[in-house]
C-alpha cells in the first residue's frame, strides 16, 4: 500500500546515485519517514524495530551499479513466528 509507495518515492533520488555514493544512514532515515507517514500499521515502533535496510556489498564495486542494485529491506521475525519462518525459509524470500 501506501508504505511502499512512500518509501520508493522518498528513496528514489538516493537509489538513483552511483552505488558507491549511496548512504545507508540516509536510506534508514527515509525508511523511518515512510513508516511514519504510512497508515498501514497501528504499532509503528514494533514494525520499525524489525525493518532494516541492507546494501549488498557484492554489487558495490561494479562500475555501472546504482543504488537500486544494492538496496534490500529485511524484516526480523521474532518468537513465536521464528519457529515457522526460520532464517533458511526467510532467505527464500530474498530476491
Amino acid at each position: 500500500g501506501d508504505f511502499i509507495k512512500n518509501l520508493l518515492d522518498l528513496c528514489s533520488s538516493e537509489l538513483d546515485k552511483r552505488a558507491a555514493s549511496v548512504s545507508k544512514h540516509t536510506l534508514l532515515a527515509m525508511l523511518e519517514a515512510a513508516l511514519r507517514s504510512s497508515t498501514s500499521t497501528p504499532d509503528d515502533s514494533l514494525t520499525s524495530s524489525r525493518l532494516d535496510v541492507v546494501l549488498d556489498d557484492a554489487n558495490l564495486n561494479k562500475s555501472c551499479a546504482v543504488g537500486w542494485d544494492l538496496f534490500a529491506l529485511t524484516y526480523r521475525v521474532e518468537s513465536p513466528l521464528n519457529a515457522i519462518f526460520t532464517p533458511h525459509i526467510m532467505d527464500k524470500y530474498q530476491i
